[in-house]
């Protein structure tokens, strides 16, 4: 393993923005190896040194995260992220999508293609009665209700003005999935092209959707079609107007007005 370039990195994001496929990358062999850094998942870091103040996007961080790790799935705003002591040599970033998207892809992966436990299992039983129309306005209430929107809205505000966060879109992942990983690898300053080819494949849309192209949907997995701009199938003028009416100006916010 190589001394490690930065002593963090933190993987900021809202949900349904491809986080599991940025863990997966960000723990690949490969990528650990040249890095020298050790990923940590969000699910255990909320068990240390994070204070929980209401929802996930406004936790508050009162002692660092661990040294020598790569913090990945941060599902925290900005004015959270800014409360983590860090250390000298550090990287972040924050991947935005189009919320509107993340509407379509909360509903169908509550709808069908998480376990519904907990929570979860609530929403499934209000979805399974509502059409779909009803059920993106639901989805939207409760992104709503649960601060996501939030997230994303902070990020969006002030992550482009802090000179120490890169703002990643997963469109431009959607769009090109090698450049992007190559783009990510340089942005941790241990590209190596034969590196990138190799951790493209490991980790393209086909090896995760079991053979299944890019485009061609199949709304029982969580791999369920992995395109962007999937929002103007689903989203009619009822269902546009609700999320304007709900999220104000978030679109002209995040930079998708």
């Amino acid at each position: 393993m190589n001394k490690p370039l930065f002593e963090n990195v933190y993987h900021c994001c809202a949900h349904k923005t491809a986080s599991q496929w940025f863990k997966s990358v960000l723990s690949d062999v490969d990528v650990t190896r040249r890095t020298g850094l050790k990923p940590i998942g969000f699910s255990e870091i909320i068990r240390g040194p994070v204070r929980m103040d209401g929802p996930i996007p406004y936790a508050v961080f009162d002692e660092p995260i661990p040294k020598g790790t790569i913090a990945t799935t941060l599902y925290i705003g900005y004015h959270a992220y800014v409360t983590i002591p860090k250390p000298r040599h550090y990287r972040a970033f924050f991947v935005m999508r189009d919320p509107r998207d993340i509407v379509v892809s909360w509903y169908f992966s509550a709808r069908y293609s998480h376990q519904p436990s907990g929570i979860l299992a609530t929403y499934r039983q209000v979805l399974s009665r509502l059409p779909i129309e009803k059920g993106l306005m639901f989805a939207i209430d409760t992104l709503l209700e649960t601060g996501e929107f939030a997230l994303i809205r902070s990020w969006g505000r002030w992550g482009p003005a802090d000179p120490s966060v890169r703002i990643l879109r997963y469109e431009d992942l959607a769009c090109d999935l090698a450049g992007f990983v190559r783009e990510l690898l340089g942005m941790l300053e241990v590209y190596d092209e034969e590196v990138a080819n190799a951790v493209a494949k490991r980790h393209s849309f086909a090896r995760y959707a079991k053979g299944r192209k890019q485009g061609s949907e199949d709304i029982m997995s969580h791999y369920r079609k992995g395109v962007a701009g999937d929002w103007k199938q689903y989203f009619t003028p009822a269902v546009e107007a609700y999320f304007r009416s709900a999220t104000g100006d978030l679109l002209e916010v995040s930079g998708y007005a």
